[in-house]
């Protein structure tokens, strides 16, 4: 199944710190497979709160039937993306939905990774494994 989350050059341009960052990846030839969470990632977080709405479609479109609970979990655990990079739990938790490595069968890019990580909180949802996230219970 191709992937609804798209590479950067074919993403929208939504702000100026975007279209910035465009340039200083491809600056950089950072152009191959990047993500758009990831391409920003590179030069920090740019995102934005058109940036956010625009993941968050893109989330619902994925997971309509758990989108609501997914989209409270990413605003609980990393604030939508913005404190991605603060390792919590003592730098045991990682990414947008602040998974442990130590815990699970998972790399570290893939828990940085908007996509991977979040197929990741969904399939433990799915398995019945919510509980492994403090915010989860939160948000039913």
């Amino acid at each position: 199944m191709a992937s609804l989350f798209p590479v950067w050059a074919n993403a929208p341009i939504q702000s100026s710190a975007y279209r910035q960052e465009l340039v200083l990846i491809q600056g950089n030839t950072l152009v191959g497979n990047a993500s758009v969470i990831n391409s920003k990632a590179v030069l920090g977080d740019f995102l934005g709160k058109d940036d956010i709405n625009y993941l968050q479609e893109l989330l619902r479109e994925k997971y309509p039937e758990m989108a609501d609970i997914l989209i409270c979990m990413w605003g609980k655990e990393s604030s939508y993306g913005r404190d991605k990079y603060i390792k919590g739990d003592n730098g045991l938790a990682y990414g947008d939905f602040q998974i442990h490595l130590d815990k699970h069968d998972i790399t570290e890019w893939c828990a940085m990774d908007f996509e991977c990580s979040l197929d990741f909180c969904y399939n433990k949802i799915r398995q019945g494994q919510g509980y492994l996230w403090s915010s989860y219970s939160k948000c039913l």
